[in-house]
């Protein structure tokens, strides 16, 4: 897990708060829409990122007033600046009853990054001669995901490559794509920039 705290002068040092003293300024969005007033930090909020190459995952509380629905895009950011932590999809949506009166309820809700969604789509199946990098993750992204995806920093210096794809996922193409050059390593930001 990993903290995502900023240190500012005179209220935090090395990322470490104290209570009442400073919260972050993170602006949470739901479907597009604002919803960090209704979310319980003080809750289950995390944002859980792996080493492994699984996509990330948020976890948080929503108070009543708001029904999240499933499929949502989800983001979080640091608000001043719009510096993105997380991005991805609603996934689980779980009501939790808090208190007798009927609707009070609170919605525990679990969204993953955006790595997930794109492997939702067609598996590669594409053979790549003497081509750049740059090149077969930008033709992987267009022809095998939603086209929502967009290539980021690739450098030309990795040179050329020569490699076949038979009925992979895309991030298992993106993952022997890195492994093929010495150092590399490939993510998925909020942004959905690869």
């Amino acid at each position: 897990i990993v903290a995502y705290l900023e240190a500012r002068s005179g209220i935090a040092r090395s990322g470490v708060t104290y209570a009442n003293v400073s919260s972050p300024n993170v602006k949470v969005t739901i479907g597009g829409v604002n919803r960090t007033s209704q979310i319980r930090f003080s809750n289950n909020f995390a944002i859980q990122t792996r080493i492994d190459g699984s996509p990330p995952q948020a976890t948080f509380t929503m108070e009543a007033g708001f029904t999240p629905t499933l499929g949502n895009d989800v983001t979080i950011a640091y608000a001043t600046p719009n510096e993105y932590w997380f991005g991805g999809t609603l996934l689980q949506v779980r009501a939790a009853p808090i208190g007798p009166a009927a609707g009070a309820l609170t919605w525990d809700c679990v969204a993953i990054g955006y790595q997930w969604l794109m492997d939702r789509y067609d598996l590669v199946t594409r053979r790549y001669r003497s081509a750049g990098i740059g090149t077969i993750v930008a033709d992987v992204l267009s022809r095998f995901t939603n086209g929502g995806f967009r290539v980021g920093y690739i450098p030309q210096s990795l040179g050329n490559l020569d490699i076949d794809f038979t009925f992979e996922t895309v991030s298992g193409a993106l993952s022997r794509i890195a492994s093929a050059v010495a150092g590399a390593r490939w993510e998925v930001t909020p942004e959905k920039i690869v």
